[in-house]
């Protein structure tokens, strides 16, 4: 993972020598894929060049198939993409690849009795309970339409995208520190719960604004 995105970096670097010539905008973006930045670079009067990257961590608490988890969600990505303005206006349909580490994990610690699977177990039966979500693809097309041109117009500009990265199903573990009899079938069960309830996320959404400035 981390040598695709040193293969971005370079491609930056390359590209680095044109910007002046070209036309280029930097821009601050926040989205669904997380916080980070992107870079503009005109190739034509209705073609653009985007490459960005970002990244996000968030801890919350939620309920899963009855058990309360500590969960920690960690977005990392990296994008390139290319930009068709019509006419050479604001308007723009983008389509491009997206390079994601994305991964969910989660700890519980149940007290008293709790149901896993089929059973109910006493809390020193079931143990602590880990599960992580993560997805086995990493490299995703995805497309867009939306607002905003880095490389025409006035210094400051704004950007909007939404649309639709096709990831794939998340991959979702379950395990407990525990062996107690039943428990690692009742805990494939468990597994499926949460498959079934992230199954959306195998059509990612993505929700972009971004303000940056041109050069």
């Amino acid at each position: 993972m981390r040598s695709r995105f040193v293969m971005l970096a370079a491609v930056l670097a390359a590209l680095a020598p044109q910007l002046q010539a070209e036309g280029y905008a930097l821009a601050a973006r926040a989205s669904s894929t997380g916080l980070g930045a992107e870079l503009t670079v005109r190739l034509s009067d209705s073609f653009n060049l985007r490459l960005g990257a970002g990244g996000f961590g968030y801890n919350y608490s939620r309920s899963v198939s009855s058990i309360d988890y500590d969960l920690s969600l960690s977005l990392k990505s990296g994008t390139a993409a290319l930009d068709w303005h019509p006419g050479g206006s604001a308007f723009r349909l983008s389509g491009g690849v997206l390079l994601h580490g994305n991964k969910l994990t989660g700890r519980a610690e149940p007290r008293g009795l709790v149901s896993i699977g089929n059973h109910t177990y006493e809390a020193s039966q079931g143990g602590i309970i880990t599960a992580a979500a993560e997805y086995d693809r990493k490299l995703a097309p995805y497309a867009t339409i939306g607002a905003g041109n880095g490389a025409r117009g006035g210094r400051v500009f704004v950007s909007f995208d939404v649309g639709v990265a096709l990831c794939g199903t998340p991959k979702v573990s379950v395990s407990s520190s525990r062996s107690t009899a039943g428990l690692p079938a009742d805990l494939q069960l468990e597994v499926q719960d949460v498959q079934d309830e992230l199954g959306w996320l195998k059509v990612y959404p993505i929700v972009g604004l971004g303000i940056g400035l041109r050069f």
